[in-house]
Order: C-alpha cells, then sequence, then structure tokens
C-alpha cells in the first residue's frame, strides 16, 4: 500500500473508498457556481449574436428600401429616336416636349486649316503667331527646324488651340474647333524662317432646320435648338428626318423588379425577427443548444419596433389624393388575413405582398401620386412617404455606437456583461484549484492514518498471539 501525500495521489486501499470519485464528486459541487457563470454566458453570447443577426437584417433592409424610395429610381424619362440616325439623332438632357420634330441638315460645321509653303527647314530663328478665336499664340522656332520638329513645337503649347502634323511633306496646321467664331484667322511669322502660311480650307458653320426654322452652329452637336435635348449632326439629310421624342414616363420594369426585391427583404426580415421572439425557452436546458433557444423571446422592443414597421406601411399619408393615400392601392400591402380557407398566418405577421399589376397601373395613371407615397419629405410623418417613415424608424436602431444605435448599444451592454461573467468564471478557477488540493490532502492523511492504525492493529493481534503460546 503506498499513499503520497506530496503527490496527493490517494489509492483507497487503506480505506477501501474510491476517494477519487468521492473527490470529483464533492467538486463537482463546488464547482456549481462557476458552472452556472458559465451557462449565462452561453444564454448572453446567443443574446448577443441574436441581436446582431437583428441589426443585420434591418441594415439589408434598409439598402433594400432605400434603392426603391430612391428619387433617383424615379426619375423619368423618354424615348428618343430618329428616323434618319445615321446623319442626325438626338439625345434627351431634360425633359422635352413629347411628339416629333422636323429635322433638316444642309450643311455640317467644319475647323480650317492653313497650310505652310517655302522652306522645309527654318533658315533662321523666328516666331510663328498662331491667331485663333481672336487670340494669338506664339511659337519660337530655331534656325534648322524641320517641319515635323516645328509641328511638334507647336502641338507642344499648353492648351494649343490647334493640331499640326506633317502631310505629303506640307506642314499643316488644323484648327481644334469647328466653326467661323473659333476659326484660325491667321499664321504668320517674324519672316526670317522662310516659312508662309495660307489658308487651304475654310471653317464653316453647321445650318440646319427644325420644323422649319433655320439655325446655324459652330459646331455639330447642337444643344440650344431644342430644349431639353442634344442633337448631334452627322451628315447632310436628302430628305427630312424626323426625331420623336416619347411621353415622359418611368421604366416601370425596372421599379416592379426593385419593388419585388425589396418585398422579398423586407419579409425576410420581419420572418426572422418573428422567429427569435417566438422561440420558446427551454424550461429545463440539457445542453448549451438548448440555453441559447428563446433568448429574445417576446422582446418588448423588438415586438415594438415590427409594430411600428407594420404601421409604416398600413397608414394613410395625408394630403394625396383619395385614389392614392395607402400603400395598398398601389399594390403594396399584407394581403388578406381572411379567405375561404384558413388564416394567412403570413398577412397576420404583417409580411408583405406585392401586385405588379395594380402597380404598373397606378404609375400609367398618376406617375408623381405614386412617386409621392414612396418618398416625399414633408417633416411629418402623417404626410411623408414610405422612404422617410422607414428612416425615421430604423435608423435609431441601426446607428452605431457612437450615436447611441438602439441595437448597437444592447450589443455593447451584452459585450460588456460576458467580460464580466468571464472574470467572474476565471476567478473561481484557482479557488477551485485549491479547494480540490485541500480535499486530495485531507484523503491523503486520512488513508495514511488509517494505515498507521492497520498496522498497529496487526501488530497488536501478533503480540496477542503470541501471549496465548
Amino acid at each position: 500500500m503506498t499513499v503520497s501525500v506530496a503527490s496527493q495521489s490517494i489509492s483507497g486501499l487503506a480505506s477501501g473508498l474510491d476517494t477519487a470519485s468521492i473527490i470529483s464528486a464533492m467538486m463537482a459541487i463546488e464547482q456549481r457556481p462557476q458552472a452556472a457563470i458559465q451557462q449565462k454566458i452561453v444564454v448572453e453570447q446567443a443574446r448577443q449574436t441574436a441581436l446582431q443577426d437583428v441589426l443585420t437584417q434591418l441594415n439589408t433592409l434598409k439598402t433594400s428600401y432605400q434603392a426603391v424610395t430612391d428619387p433617383g429610381a424615379w426619375v423619368d424619362g423618354q424615348s428618343v429616336s430618329s428616323t434618319d440616325d445615321a446623319h442626325v439623332s438626338g439625345v434627351r438632357t431634360a425633359g422635352v416636349a413629347a411628339g416629333a420634330y422636323a429635322i433638316d441638315v444642309t450643311q455640317l460645321a467644319r475647323a480650317n486649316q492653313y497650310t505652310a509653303s517655302g522652306a522645309t527647314t527654318a533658315a533662321a530663328d523666328d516666331v510663328l503667331h498662331l491667331t485663333v478665336g481672336g487670340k494669338t499664340t506664339d511659337v519660337a522656332i530655331a534656325a534648322g527646324d524641320t517641319l515635323d520638329t516645328i509641328a511638334g513645337k507647336i502641338q507642344g503649347v499648353s492648351n494649343s488651340p490647334v493640331y499640326a502634323s506633317v502631310v505629303g511633306g506640307q506642314l499643316v496646321v488644323s484648327d481644334r474647333a469647328t466653326g467661323t467664331a473659333a476659326a484660325i484667322s491667321s499664321i504668320t511669322t517674324n519672316g526670317t524662317s522662310g516659312l508662309a502660311f495660307g489658308e487651304t480650307r475654310s471653317a464653316q458653320d453647321a445650318a440646319f432646320t427644325v420644323d422649319g426654322v433655320s439655325h446655324t452652329s459652330g459646331s455639330n452637336v447642337v444643344t440650344d435648338a431644342i430644349a431639353g435635348m442634344t442633337l448631334t449632326l452627322k451628315g447632310q439629310t436628302s430628305a427630312t428626318a424626323t426625331i420623336t421624342v416619347g411621353t415622359p414616363t418611368v421604366d416601370s420594369t425596372a421599379l416592379a423588379a426593385k419593388m419585388t426585391a425589396f418585398v422579398t427583404q423586407y419579409n425576410t426580415t420581419i420572418g426572422s425577427i418573428l422567429d427569435k421572439l417566438n422561440e420558446q425557452v427551454v424550461a429545463s436546458p440539457q445542453n448549451d443548444a438548448d440555453r441559447a433557444k428563446g433568448v429574445l423571446n417576446g422582446d418588448p422592443a423588438l415586438e415594438g419596433l415590427l409594430s411600428t414597421i407594420r404601421d409604416a406601411f398600413s397608414d394613410l399619408v395625408t394630403g394625396r389624393p383619395q385614389a392614392l393615400q395607402s400603400m395598398a392601392q398601389v399594390g403594396l400591402s399584407t394581403g388578406a388575413t381572411t379567405g375561404a380557407g384558413a388564416l394567412n398566418n403570413d398577412s397576420i405577421d404583417g409580411k408583405l405582398v406585392f401586385d405588379a399589376g395594380a402597380f404598373s397601373t397606378a404609375l400609367s395613371s398618376d406617375l408623381q401620386g405614386v412617386k409621392a407615397l414612396f418618398t416625399n419629405a414633408t417633416g411629418s410623418y402623417a404626410s411623408e412617404g414610405l422612404a422617410q417613415r422607414l428612416g425615421g424608424i430604423l435608423n435609431p436602431w441601426t446607428a452605431g455606437s457612437s450615436s447611441n444605435g438602439l441595437l448597437s448599444t444592447r450589443i455593447d451592454g451584452e459585450a460588456s456583461t460576458i467580460t464580466s461573467l468571464q472574470a467572474d468564471s476565471v476567478a473561481w478557477t484557482p479557488r477551485l484549484a485549491l479547494k480540490e488540493n485541500t480535499l486530495k490532502m485531507q484523503f491523503a492523511a486520512m488513508e495514511t492514518a488509517l494505515s498507521q492504525a492497520q498496522s498497529q492493529s496487526s501488530w497488536l493481534d501478533g503480540q496477542i498471539a503470541q501471549l496465548g503460546k
């Protein structure tokens, strides 16, 4: 029989007891406070994760509704087409009066050119004087400069108003801009280089008519002939070209697609939060998975949030036409909660149904009225659009910690609680280790005492036996 107090190994041979199991059972009781703390940590971590998931869902919902309520999604567009796109086309730059415009192009705008004659190499230092659009630019040339070198110097002038190149052994200078007003008016030298310039191509303005009214332009891109439209003149028309502008309208197909995506995300968000609110707490949890259930069950703040969000969709928008006062009138509703069959749980939960047909019909009849339901900043909940209502509801919930966001604050609070509980749990570890060591020493001492008593008993038995002989 061996009992080592120093190593605290206990065989139990002296007492016949399974002292290791006894100590383990006693330590299990001692560890209950620490175990309770660790179980609380599991619950708080589960609640923190659940709140973070709610925050993620709400941020995703914000992104989704912003795509629908963004004013840019409601900008009206107009179709623009030309019967002779090869010679004249139009692009809408603002609102254009719908209808057809008759265009005749008789002349395109062009730039003029000057060509140098005389020497092919500068005979002496000289200065070129380029006068374009009433402004003169000087370019110094040196004796011996070739035409290519001179062309490079002209091109190298900062913000040079002309192009310069050597074509067929001649230096050609071309105006960068079209039209007579911006034409090269002269190119001269001081006369020492031997170069002389003459105009070899004249500038001209574009000439065209719009609905019989004559116009001229120094550019072939015309912005002031038709209000809200830029015309591009590409060539002379042999017959009258017609540019047709459609009635202003939004891209209803694209908008309906965004609406569908929003409804899908809205229902996902609402469903996710409802799942957390309705998940029941396990009465007698057997493991961490059980303890993590129902951590947001019946959370009053989140239930209030869902109720407020539902109201944003169902409350009437004041100050609007009677036929356009609610989301349901433009195809966005919770649907019917009852019918021929069972109750519609999705409708009861406040999930949305999108009627694309009703939405399209409403857009066609009153675009601005529908738009106002979704984005209309008034500063008053009763009359503002869905974008403003949802923003007012969700922004306080999704704001960051620095802005005292409702969810961020709760998540940070959970983090602080978890940190505190973890510290409490760690504090128990040395206490439990000391308790276990004490128990081992006590049982070791007991085994030693029993072993000594048993040895003495055996010795006495032997002495008594000797006396009887």
